[in-house]
């Protein structure tokens, strides 16, 4: 038997409490999650993000610049795209 859970202390305590430690496997999952958003604490990590979301935010508010995406992709032949919305999730 295995009891996969997300680490939240609530869950490992009952486990421990169970004697059920050597049952337990982390999940991957949170796991991942946890180490990306220590990484976005990185300084430089967070500097591109900010120039990235200071960029897509232009893009949003001009239709000028739009426009001159959507002409410049058509001028070099590519497929037309547009830059998502900014969203943490």
């Amino acid at each position: 038997m295995s009891i996969t859970t997300d680490n939240g202390r609530n869950i490992l305590k009952s486990i421990e409490e169970l004697n059920l430690e050597n049952a337990h496997i982390s999940c991957f999952a949170p796991n991942i999650n946890i180490g990306i958003n220590h990484s976005l604490d990185i300084p430089v990590l967070k500097r591109a993000i900010a120039r990235l979301k200071k960029l897509q935010n232009a893009f949003a508010m001009s239709w000028k610049m739009k426009r001159d995406l959507h002409k410049a992709q058509e001028l070099l032949r590519m497929e037309i795209k547009t830059l998502p919305s900014a969203c943490p999730t």
